[in-house]
């Protein structure tokens, strides 16, 4: 009976080989990448941690981490970094983690996780994430107890880190950096249905693969076992008229042994297109989540206009002694304060139209153009490596397939036909 494959408990999205997540993590790693690493998982105190390691501007760091901790670093990141495409993680799953495959499959996504980090210095040696690697207590506490950040200080933060002097770029060049990170967030909306279904196909795809190569086993277990009851009958115990029951031909032997060597060698090329597919929805879902950032700093630069629209329109009516419902209770004693709102909202806009500038360079400049071109990249070695391994396997199964073919009685098959005719 064949041995049925494994499946990991995923998100629900897609069910696929558990065998795809024990290979490395290392599908067209960059240099930067390779120092982080999360393995080991195992169980304390009912919670399962996972080893990590990595390394910042302060050498490297070990320790054992939970993946809530994980959780509320990639909270924190995305409230203190808002705009920056902070790599995604895998989803929380309340059923069904404590599951062995599901754990391997959310140990390889958060080494990606910490693998992406990687490229952004800034957040790799922020303070968010040194709470993180090097905590000094509680990590959970200690980033709870962060505060968010203000518009001023991320604009200053993101002029220092980004080097970028918004007021350089002319407001042409920003429209056309606006476009292209409108652009994306369009051409996003029409590729992660598509990016979604071949997810769940290549994962179906790569059961298939793995049952087939197991079956090569299977298949010659069912043909030893049809000679052992069957074909003795028709060669009256002559066991050098069979092809795989002579058991006095070390041939044999070898035979059995060849197809385990054969099954070994043979790989299952869906599992790095596997992983591509789910990489690729991962690293747009995390530049369209920053580019959603972004506009929802300009829908707050458009309520915060409104806002002090309004309040120009309370001290016009206190000033001329009109009455609405909004000053019904309000006098000439409420104007000083009235203007210093309409000061401090004109601060907040400038500081909000400062920050959805650099942004939107940052985004379109330095982001969008070499996202686009590393998807060709890796496109482009993941289908070479798919054809690789099916030309490897064609030639295992071909020399497998053509040893047999020499064995004396299957050679002799033909002449044995024809005079039986």
């Amino acid at each position: 009976m064949s041995e049925e494959p494994l499946k990991a408990e995923g998100d629900g999205e897609d069910q696929v080989d558990a065998k795809v997540f024990d290979q490395n993590n290392d599908l067209i790693q960059e240099s930067h990448e390779a120092e982080f690493l999360c393995y080991n998982p195992s169980t304390k105190s009912g919670h399962t941690v996972y080893t990590c390691k990595g390394a910042d501007e302060q050498g490297l760091w070990e320790g054992e981490r939970r993946y809530n901790e994980f959780f509320k670093l990639h909270e924190k990141l995305l409230q203190g970094w808002p705009g920056i495409p902070v790599p995604s993680l895998p989803p929380k799953k309340a059923i069904g983690n404590k599951h062995q495959q599901f754990i391997n499959e959310r140990r390889f996504y958060l080494e990606r996780f910490l693998k992406k980090v990687s490229a952004f210095n800034f957040v790799l040696n922020s303070q968010e994430f040194n709470i993180f690697s090097r905590p000094q207590g509680d990590i959970d506490k200690q980033l709870t107890s962060m505060r968010k950040p203000t518009t001023p200080e991320l604009v200053e933060k993101y002029r220092f880190v980004l080097k970028i002097e918004e007021q350089m770029y002319t407001p042409l060049i920003k429209d056309k950096l606006d476009n292209q990170c409108k652009e994306f967030l369009h051409f996003s909306k029409q590729i992660v249905p598509l990016l979604k279904a071949l997810v769940k196909a290549i994962a179906l795809f790569s059961q298939n693969k793995s049952q087939c190569i197991q079956d090569n086993k299977n298949f010659m277990a069912m043909l030893d076992k049809y000679e052992e009851l069957n074909l003795a009958n028709y060669v009256e115990g002559n066991e050098e008229k069979m092809v795989f029951g002579n058991k006095q031909s070390e041939d044999t032997e070898n035979v059995k042994e060849q197809v385990a060597q054969m099954c070994d060698n043979l790989k299952n090329p869906y599992f790095n297109l596997y992983h591509w597919c789910k990489g690729e929805l991962l690293d747009i879902e995390a530049v369209t989540n920053s580019l959603t950032q972004r506009d929802k700093i300009q829908e707050k630069i458009g309520k915060t206009q409104k806002k002090k629209i309004s309040t120009q329109g309370d001290l016009e009516n206190i000033t001329t002694g009109r009455k609405t419902v909004k000053t019904l209770f309000k006098n000439q004693n409420d104007t000083g304060t009235m203007v210093n709102k309409i000061e401090l909202t004109d601060k907040e806009i400038e500081s909000l139209q400062q920050l959805h500038d650099l942004l939107t360079i940052y985004l379109g400049e330095t982001i969008i153009p070499p996202f686009k071109e590393r998807r060709l990249n890796i496109y482009s070695k993941i289908v070479q490596q798919f054809n690789v391994m099916q030309i490897n396997n064609a030639h295992q199964i071909a020399s497998f397939w053509s040893h047999i073919l020499q064995n004396p009685n299957i050679q002799n098959a033909n002449e044995e036909v024809k005079t039986a005719a």
